[in-house]
């Protein structure tokens, strides 16, 4: 794997690079894949290159070997592929949630599953991560594909194929809803051709189409839908508050047929946004009915630069600016790049053909910075899985290096201007893109990855042998050395495990030369027929024979080459366990010639550890009294500081009020006592004076009496409520 740590300046001295960067291209996961030759004769297979959605990790896929990995760690997983085809011309596409890759080869197809937070994966685990391959026998071959954006768990696929054929393909059920049907021709059925490339819109929602019959139209289906969509609450609002002001903006003079879809899409989001009013559910079904949509077009572009009518359009690109508003890339074959803004909302539509309303896009930005630098036989490049906001990569083959188009200047002032519906605010802004080139690889690179990487955040790009790191803007976290406290808990030292630190793992090496004998038995795919092969080469036959071998010869170079990769990398295995090995021995030799020195010194290390350990033990039974002392002085403290509770105060005021009540019932009972001691004396002193008088003193008695039994009765009721406030200061 070659790397470019430094750079000449002009005057031959060294430009220091980034630590970073260097780091990251010297990652074992970029070592040693094997890729096919580049062969004009045949189309070669590429090297995906992809990260995570947070750009913490990266996933690279070349011929049969998946590897996935985080930046930070050196360590990286694989997991063996089985490949659509055994001669290269294998492409890829991955989700939005960078979680399926799509594999694709002429009319079959098959998604890999990326394992982010699995580990290496055996061979007989590995078919659990990989779908079956799908053929479309009815089809030509296929141009390009994407996933999805709205399906759940990216189940869904939008299929362009070579003859202009746009379909909608379910994973799970293999259901196919064709949208742009190959028979018929544009002008009469609303069908649409040559087309070259599609993308979606931000919400998912929209797919747009680039036909190059009249240099470069673009078309829309909307809405595109899967058969399970994933909406939340805010964006189910959005679309219906778009539909809602499409319905308020029909009127007498609007045509029966943008009547009927506007009336439609309104009933079909309220429908939706209702739901989930509801149940506050996020998935829905879709009806076939209403996956069924009618293409609409072309869009106006306005201004359209003149000279570009002598030239055609290869490719469209959506661009995320901000967090709310996106613009699309238009790329023309002499270089030009045009920046579009699509100024008007347009309505769904089903079954009108030829439907053309609020079709409508504007000219942001024309860049003319590559035009010179293509010439007559170059080509611009866009990076699709480059997904930066504001930022477009670019690359021109055959030339060493990669353009990044930054739009912040105006991307940010264009995106508060639609956020706040004034456009007055873009009135005096200049929509001029900065460009900025970076050093690249020497061959065509085939794939690229966003990294998050220690503070920083860039693009690497790879290809056949090379790879290349650079920045995209400065670091937003600033990383500094933790430094080790001296008064830190010093923890249990854990036993070492030696570790061999090869680049490969041997199971990826088994796995991949277990594929390459397959592939070496494999019979070639280009077979001549017997009427052919046993004419002699100088006949009238001649070039068809000239032309299976040729493709012969073009299979079984690539074979050929794929197993020089194969010892290539055999042969680095071999040096590195023959290095790994020299080491271990140079280890143990040293280990054994400082034995003697370490037996001499034993004994005499054996008497410092027990004087040490007595030492050691002699203090730990003094902290453990110093701590029993502390234990001790701790509890007492407590106990001083204990504070009373109210409810306590309020227990001790009711006992002291009845403590009151109880004494005055005392010295109450002793006066009348005292009283009782008296009447009995006096009643003594009368009974002796006169009978006469005995009926009196009897009626006094009796009234005595009564009043001794409601002092009696008083005296119980206060011995029954002391009772009472003694068992409950008991309890």
């Amino acid at each position: 794997m070659a790397h470019f740590q430094h750079q000449l300046l002009p005057n031959g001295a060294l430009l220091y690079r980034d630590e970073a960067l260097t780091d990251l291209e010297k990652k074992p996961i970029f070592n040693n894949n094997i890729v096919p030759p580049v062969n004009p004769l045949t189309a070669t297979c590429e090297l995906f290159l992809s990260s995570s959605k947070d750009s913490s990790q990266l996933v690279t896929l070349s011929e049969n070997c998946l590897r996935w990995g985080n930046y930070q760690k050196e360590k990286f997983n694989t997991m063996p592929i089985e490949p659509l085809n055994n001669f290269g011309d294998q492409h890829f596409s991955i989700s939005t949630s960078k979680n399926m890759i799509c594999i694709f080869f002429k009319n079959t197809l098959k998604t890999v599953e990326v394992p982010w937070g699995y580990e290496d994966i055996e061979k007989h685990m590995a078919f659990g991560f990989q779908s079956e391959v799908f053929t479309f026998d009815n089809f030509s071959n296929i141009r390009q594909i994407l996933f999805h954006p709205r399906a759940i768990d990216d189940n869904s696929l939008v299929i362009l194929f070579e003859d202009d054929t746009v379909v909608l393909f379910d994973l799970d059920t293999k259901n196919q809803v064709v949208l742009n049907k190959c028979e018929g021709s544009f002008g009469f059925n609303g069908r649409i051709n040559d087309i070259k490339s599609m993308t979606f819109s931000k919400d998912g929602l929209t797919l747009y189409l680039l036909s190059v019959t009249d240099g470069g139209d673009i078309y829309a289906l909307y809405p595109c839908l899967p058969a399970k969509i994933i909406m939340d609450a805010a964006e189910l609002k959005r679309t219906r508050d778009k539909a809602v002001l499409l319905y308020d903006s029909l009127d007498e003079d609007t045509k029966d047929d943008v009547k009927s879809n506007v009336i439609r899409q309104y009933k079909f989001i309220s429908r939706m946004y209702s739901d989930n009013s509801k149940t506050k559910r996020t998935e829905f079904e879709i009806d076939s009915n209403l996956r069924v949509v009618q293409p609409q077009g072309p869009f106006t572009i306005s201004p359209y630069p003149t000279d570009l009518y002598e030239t055609t359009a290869n490719e469209i690109h959506r661009v995320d600016i901000e967090n709310s508003t996106e613009v699309f890339a238009l790329l023309f074959e002499n270089g030009t790049i045009l920046i579009l803004y699509q100024d008007e909302e347009m309505s769904m539509c089903w079954d009108s053909e030829n439907y053309v309303y609020s079709n409508s896009m504007v000219v942001v930005e024309r860049i003319d910075h590559f035009v010179k630098l293509i010439g007559s036989n170059g080509e611009l490049k866009i990076f699709k899985d480059f997904n930066e906001r504001n930022r477009l990569l670019v690359t021109v083959k055959s030339r060493i290096g990669l353009d990044l188009i930054n739009m912040s200047s105006w991307g940010r002032v264009l995106d508060k201007a639609v956020t706040d519906y004034d456009l007055s605010q873009v009135a005096g802004t200049t929509f001029s893109s900065d460009i900025k080139h970076m050093d690249g690889i020497r061959s065509d690179p085939s794939g690229c990855a966003v990294w998050r990487y220690k503070g920083k955040t860039g693009v690497i790009v790879a290809g056949p042998g090379c790879v290349r790191a650079e920045l995209l803007k400065l670091p937003q976290i600033i990383e500094e050395p933790t430094q080790t406290r001296e008064d830190s808990p010093v923890l249990p030292t854990e036993t070492i495990k030696f570790k061999a630190g090869f680049s490969q793992p041997i199971q990826e090496i088994r796995d991949l030369t277990t594929a390459y004998i397959r592939r070496c038995s494999n019979p070639f795919s280009e077979v001549i027929s017997p009427e052919v092969r046993g004419k002699e080469l100088s006949n009238a036959a001649n070039e068809i024979q000239l032309e299976a071998l040729t493709k012969l010869s073009s299979q079984l170079g690539n074979v050929i080459v794929q197993g020089e990769s194969l010892g290539v990398m055999l042969h680095s295995r071999l040096l590195e366990q023959q290095f790994e090995l020299t080491k271990q021995i140079k280890g143990t030799s040293d280990i054994i010639e400082k034995q003697d020195t370490l037996v001499d010194r034993y004994e005499e290390q054996i008497k410092i550890l027990s004087t040490k350990m007595a030492k050691q033990d002699a203090l730990i039974m003094r902290l453990v009294n110093l701590n029993q002392q502390v234990s001790k002085a701790n509890v007492a403290a407590l106990t001083n500081d204990n504070t009373i509770s109210i409810q306590e105060v309020t227990w001790f005021k009711e006992i002291r009020n009845q403590i009151f009540k109880f004494n005055d019932f005392v010295h109450s009972q002793k006066a009348l006592q005292e009283q009782l001691e008296f009447v009995k004396r006096e009643l003594s002193k009368l009974q002796e004076k006169s009978k006469d008088t005995q009926s009196k003193t009897e009626r006094e008695w009796g009234e005595l009496r009564t009043i001794l039994e409601g002092d009696a009765a008083v005296i119980k009721e206060c011995n029954t409520e002391l009772q009472k406030i003694s068992s409950k200061i008991g309890a």
